[in-house]
This record gives C-alpha cells, sequence and structure tokens, in this order.
C-alpha cells in the first residue's frame, strides 16, 4: 500500500471513530425503551401482561436460532451492509408494534428485533475495530 492510500485511510477512520459515538449514542437506550413499550402496549394496544410476557418469550428462541444464519449472513455481505441490514430490520420492528392488531403480529415482530439485535451486536465491535489505528 503506498503513502496515498494510508493517509486517505487514515482520514476515514477518524472521521468515522467520529461517527461511532453518535451513533451508539442513539442505538442503546433500552431501558427507557422498554418501559415505554410495555406501557404503548398495555395502555395503547390493549395486550395484556401475560400477552406481552408470551409474545416477549419468542425473543431469546429466535436470538439463538439466528446466530448462525446471521454470521454466515455478516460474512457474505460485509459489516457495514449487515448495520444497514441490522438497523432496517429494527425499524420494521419499531413499525410491526405501532401497527400491531394482535399477540402474533408481535411474535412476528420479534424476529425482526432478534435479527436486527443478533447482527448489530456481532457487525459493531467487528467494524470499530476495523477503524482503529494500529497500536504496536
Amino acid at each position: 500500500m503506498d503513502k496515498l492510500d494510508e493517509i486517505t485511510l487514515t482520514k476515514y477512520k477518524k472521521k468515522n471513530q467520529k461517527i461511532w459515538f453518535f451513533y451508539r449514542m442513539i442505538s442503546f437506550d433500552l431501558l427507557i425503551y422498554y418501559t415505554i413499550s410495555y406501557l404503548f402496549l398495555v395502555n395503547v394496544k390493549g395486550l395484556s401482561s401475560a400477552q406481552i410476557i408470551f409474545a416477549n418469550s419468542f425473543y431469546p428462541l429466535f436470538k439463538a436460532c439466528l446466530q448462525v444464519p446471521c454470521t454466515i449472513l455478516i460474512q457474505k455481505i460485509g459489516k457495514r451492509n449487515s448495520l444497514i441490514l441490522a438497523n432496517s430490520c429494527i425499524s420494521v420492528y419499531i413499525l410491526l408494534v405501532l401497527g400491531l392488531v394482535n399477540t402474533s403480529t408481535y411474535i412476528i415482530a420479534n424476529v425482526f428485533c432478534a435479527i436486527g439485535f443478533v447482527i448489530k451486536e456481532m457487525a459493531d465491535c467487528n467494524l470499530l475495530y476495523d477503524y482503529l489505528e494500529d497500536r504496536r
């Protein structure tokens, strides 16, 4: 790799390190999300606590089942595109929850949530590691 490519790569790494802070800041405020989500599902959508807990119990099951397929997907389409797909899946999850009509829709929404968070958990750290300076 010549000197110009190294300088360009270093500039991209520094830019991405600055952007990373804002990305992490808006992407992981789950404590507030779960509280608001529960209140929304009970008060606005009319689900009972039992229905919410039942539908939410599928989320860890989907996460466990999707680990290997999501790993293969990340290898095929790359880390950056995987994060874009993950955030899109989480957006679909939110749209499905907003348009929720019954418990089965919430279970389907949890599939998209599981896909999104499995990919994010795998690709986030790896992508960040790619943009760190070599500290030798």
